[in-house]
């Protein structure tokens, strides 16, 4: 790629998106207290329930402002209906970096806690 002559008259490039079109926004965040909490789990210390119920408390609060209120609007319905499959689907696109922390066999005990959480 050639630098820009001074004297190009071609407008600049648009900013890019934040996400690509047909694609969901998903947030990259994943909060010390989560990782700990599923280094407990891997250790035994604690279990994933307690991991989905800490993510479940405290989902709105750490990407709230970062996915905005229509995607949580998504979560929310999801929530619900207490529709679990959907829910989980929606946590892996949205918050991938949390969720590839937990083990696939362990979704069953995370998602029990989630729900606790967002029910209560």
């Amino acid at each position: 790629m050639t630098p820009k002559a001074k004297n190009d008259s071609r407008p600049p490039s648009p900013a890019r998106p934040r996400t690509l079109p047909g694609r969901a926004p998903a947030s990259n965040a994943c909060p010390l207290f989560f990782r700990v909490l599923v280094y407990e789990a891997r250790s035994g210390e604690k279990s994933f329930t307690d991991c989905g119920y800490e993510l479940g408390r405290q989902i709105f609060s750490i990407v709230g402002n970062e996915l905005g209120e229509d995607v949580l609007g998504e979560l929310v319905v999801l929530i619900m209906k207490r529709d679990t499959l959907a829910i989980l689907q929606w946590l892996k696109s949205r918050v991938p970096r949390m969720m590839d922390m937990i083990p696939t066999r362990e979704y069953r005990a995370f998602m029990k806690g989630f729900m606790q959480a967002v029910v209560e």
